[in-house]
């Protein structure tokens, strides 16, 4: 499923291969349906993972992993490249990304839906947590300016904001 590209004398590779690590050693353990390169990701177990969207050409595409195969699911609501990801494949976020560089949209484990903009449009960053809680640390505006923003997703009690700080 690797598909080379060539472009003003570089190479780039989509692919769509995963592997897991098994505390010792990486093993493949089987193709995604959609090769590409710059995803976002969550997940909390080897069994239970989802890959959000891609590039070349910013992608909806979404697949979830059940420990031993990649499927289809639901789209994102607006197509993206890079980007961060945050939760489980029934409570997660996708954060940002190259397309749609401040859009937040939530799953719940059947469907996106957008809940909010990120103060700060990032290109590319670092992000962890729950589904819940997330934080993203911001790496590059879409302009390729160098950025050090830190924003906090927080959902207590049904309300959902972004802090930046």
């Amino acid at each position: 499923m690797n598909k080379e590209k060539r472009a003003a004398g570089k190479t780039t590779v989509d692919v769509g291969i995963a592997e897991e690590w098994n505390g010792t050693a990486w093993a493949e353990v089987g193709d995604m349906t959609t090769a590409r390169r710059q995803v976002a990701s969550l997940g909390a177990s080897s069994s239970a993972a989802m890959i959000m969207s891609g590039n070349p050409s910013p992608k909806v595409v979404v697949e979830e992993w059940d420990g031993s195969t990649w499927t289809e699911v639901a789209d994102l609501g607006s197509t993206r490249y890079a980007g961060g990801g945050s939760g489980t494949t029934s409570l997660g976020l996708s954060i940002g990304g190259g397309a749609a560089v401040s859009l937040v949209e939530q799953w719940n484990g059947s469907t996106w839906t957008e809940v909010a903009d990120l103060s700060t449009a990032h290109l590319t960053g670092a992000s962890g947590g729950s589904g819940a809680v997330a934080i993203i640390a911001i790496g590059r505006s879409p302009a390729g300016a160098t950025l050090n923003v830190t924003e906090e997703w927080n959902t207590p009690d049904a309300t959902k904001t972004f802090t930046s700080s």
